[in-house]
């Protein structure tokens, strides 16, 4: 099932994809977890398909949230709200959505439990050295994933 923002979630449905398609603030309900959709401040070329989203994904108890492609903006303080965020996803790539500096700002705004950076260095725009983000970061939310090794919040 792919979940997404209503109008992307209709353009897939009509190409035979199983979706659910909530609208901003909208939760989808799974045995496993829930997937709320999350406003992102970004441009969306094909406006047919629909506005830039974030997501909350709340996993045996735990608050993740992926900011998705999206600049800083002071509603991000709002996902960890109601419960704290166990781990947050920040863009850092700085062309396209926010920068390091931004996004350190970013991840005090939310006061997450734990951050990972992504969205840099996957083309020359958004080339970053992911130093200029963590040396802003509290060390108490530091963390670094590695791939093919599993870990617990």
């Amino acid at each position: 099932t792919i979940v997404t923002e209503m109008d992307m979630a209709n353009d897939y449905a009509q190409k035979g994809f199983k979706v659910e398609g909530p609208n901003y603030g909208g939760t989808v309900h799974f045995d496993w977890g829930d997937v709320k959709i999350i406003p992102a401040w970004h441009t969306t070329a094909n406006a047919p398909l629909g506005m830039a989203t974030g997501l909350a994904l709340t996993i045996e108890g735990k608050l993740i949230y992926i900011a998705g492609d999206t600049g800083l903006f002071s509603d991000m303080k709002l996902v960890g709200r109601k419960q704290q965020i166990d781990l947050a996803f920040l863009p850092i790539g700085d062309y396209y959505t926010m920068g390091p500096d931004d996004a350190a700002y970013a991840a005090s705004l939310i006061d997450a439990k734990k951050v990972i950076p992504y969205h840099f260095n996957t083309f020359p725009p958004i080339k970053q050295d992911v130093n200029d983000f963590w040396k802003d970061v509290p060390e108490n939310m530091k963390f670094t994933a590695e791939i093919d090794k599993p870990f617990e919040l």
